[in-house]
Formats: structure tokens, C-alpha cells, sequence
């Protein structure tokens, strides 16, 4: 059992971090700085739970999307944790430096480099609207189970995606495109 904060966060200097347990945002936040997930997990509640101008960063926690979406200008960081429950999370760039796994939809307008472990969920999406997707790290999705048919998707529109030789990456459903695969 969680705490839901239905108020408002706001603040240009404040930062939220979740260090445990579980909590949820309803309200339309607005504090200016870093969302940090270091443990625990923090739900959306409702669309734009999260500041459009703030920072994610999930730090070994886990960001529930549970059906919302948020937008927000900053950057979504990920060293470690989860990302779940088939909302949509639009930032402007990814930057990953540890293990993860993503069982809801994020889109970027930058490119997206993957050099580390990634798990895809069904009926989860990695988008780059605007750049490229590199990937480097091992990505896994043969034990993907969901609400739906819809296996993990990776789209790139209109640009690359490219697949280093060395690198290991397991898809059990379609990769669609745009343009060439490299």
C-alpha cells in the first residue's frame, strides 16, 4: 500500500526523490528540477503527473506509467530499474547506463544510443521521432507477455537503426522502419 499525493509539487529549485516503497502522483506537478527513482516505485495517477520541464531519472526504482502519459523537456535517464505499465513518456532525449526494462511506450526526439541490457515488454515501444537508434548493449524480448498481441516494437522515423555486429539482440517480434537498418 502506497501513499497517492493528489497536490501540487512545484518550485523551480525542487527536485522529488523516491527512495522506497510506493507512492503516486495525481496531481499536475510542476517543480522544476529532477524526478529521481532510486528505489521503490512512484505511479502516475493521471496525465502529466510528472513536471513537463523536469528531469527523469529512474535510478534502480520503478516509474509505472499505468496507462498516463507525460511529456516533459527534459531528459529521461535510466541506470538501473523499470519503466512500466503501457503509458507513454515523451522526453526529449534517452541516456541509459545500466541494466532495464521497459514495459511502456517512450519517445524521443533524439537519438537513442543503447549500450546497455535491455528487456522489452509486450505491448511496449522505444521511439526515436527525429534521430536514430544505436544499439550496442544485448536486448531480450523472447520472454515478453502482455495484455495484448502487440509485441515490443522499436521505431525510428525517419533515420537509422543500427546494430552493432558484436552485440547480441534477441527480437521474437517485427522491427519496422522507415528507413535502412544498418
Amino acid at each position: 500500500q502506497g501513499d497517492d499525493f493528489a497536490g501540487v509539487i512545484s518550485g523551480a529549485g525542487a527536485s522529488v526523490n523516491i527512495l522506497a516503497g510506493q507512492q503516486t502522483f495525481s496531481g499536475l506537478n510542476s517543480y522544476g528540477r529532477t524526478t529521481r527513482i532510486m528505489g521503490g516505485t512512484l505511479t502516475l495517477g493521471a496525465d502529466n503527473a510528472l513536471p513537463t520541464s523536469s528531469t527523469v531519472w529512474v535510478d534502480g526504482g520503478t516509474l509505472n506509467m499505468a496507462g498516463h502519459g507525460a511529456t516533459t523537456t527534459g531528459s529521461l535517464l535510466v541506470s538501473g530499474g523499470a519503466i512500466t505499465g503501457a503509458g507513454t513518456l515523451t522526453a526529449n532525449a534517452l541516456t541509459v547506463s545500466g541494466p532495464w526494462s521497459l514495459g511502456a511506450n517512450i519517445t524521443t526526439t533524439a537519438a537513442i544510443q543503447l549500450t546497455t541490457p535491455l528487456t522489452l515488454v509486450a505491448d511496449s515501444a522505444l521511439t526515436s521521432s527525429t534521430g536514430s537508434i544505436t544499439i550496442t548493449g544485448s536486448i531480450d524480448n523472447t520472454n515478453a507477455t502482455g495484455s495484448s498481441a502487440r509485441a515490443p516494437q522499436l521505431a525510428y522515423v525517419p533515420y537509422n537503426l543500427s546494430l552493432n555486429a558484436a552485440t547480441e539482440v534477441t527480437l521474437s517480434g517485427g522491427i519496422g522502419a522507415t528507413a535502412r537498418i544498418n
